[in-house]
């Protein structure tokens, strides 16, 4: 197991003992860490940088982005990872840390992000949205009631999204398991006070539904 700590480092753990077999050490402020299936460790900073680590030595170490690096996700199907950032990007990476793509739609910090079985990637942030992106464009903005803070999801393919009011919603595209009662009409409601500000069209929530 592997984490990151706001002392600038990265641990690498023995799960069976619970003792630490090694610091990654390098960046200066708060560390973010992925550890892909092949055992490369990503890690990244408030440095803007992204390093790279294979078997606890350092591979390669590149700016990555404009602002901090808040967070990975694996991308299977292109065979890297995207990292997201404080400077409203999404960036799509190799593994050897070759820049493969930017998605851009995000208009304020981005905290979180996942990916999906069918490819997609999923990033929320700042902005109250959840946004899905497949092969370099967005294809859903889902908005929200305030700041995300988490995305996440479920065996169904449903999205899982933790929010600054303090509840988890869940978005699925099984018209089976849509929710059009009470719960929905509240999500919607608090959605309209939230966009009263905001360019964001509720009448465009596409495919993905609110289920709770």
């Amino acid at each position: 197991m592997v984490s990151g700590s706001w002392d600038g480092t990265a641990k690498i753990w023995d799960t069976t003992t619970g003792e630490c077999k090694q610091t990654l050490e390098g960046h200066t402020h708060a560390v973010s860490v992925l550890t892909l299936p092949n055992g490369i460790t990503i890690t990244g900073s408030q440095d803007k940088k992204i390093r790279l680590w294979y078997a606890g030595n350092l591979q390669k170490e590149f700016v990555a982005h404009e602002d901090i690096v808040r967070g990975f996700t694996e991308v299977p199907d292109l065979g890297g990872f995207a990292s997201i950032s404080n400077d409203e990007m999404v960036k799509v990476w190799g593994v050897d840390g070759t820049h493969m793509m930017d998605l851009k739609g995000h208009t304020g910090f981005i905290f979180a992000c996942d990916h999906l079985e069918t490819g997609e990637i999923i990033t929320g942030g700042d902005d109250c949205t959840v946004r899905v992106w497949l092969h370099g464009e967005c294809k859903q903005t889902i908005q929200l009631p305030k700041t995300v803070w988490s995305v996440s999801h479920n065996r169904q393919g449903d999205i899982l999204v933790g929010c600054e009011d303090k509840k988890i919603r869940i978005f699925t595209r099984d018209p089976s398991r849509e929710n059009t009662g009470e719960d929905f009409k509240e999500y919607e409601e608090e959605c309209k006070q939230g966009a009263k500000n905001s360019e964001m069209d509720m009448n465009k929530l596409l495919e993905f539904s609110t289920q709770v």
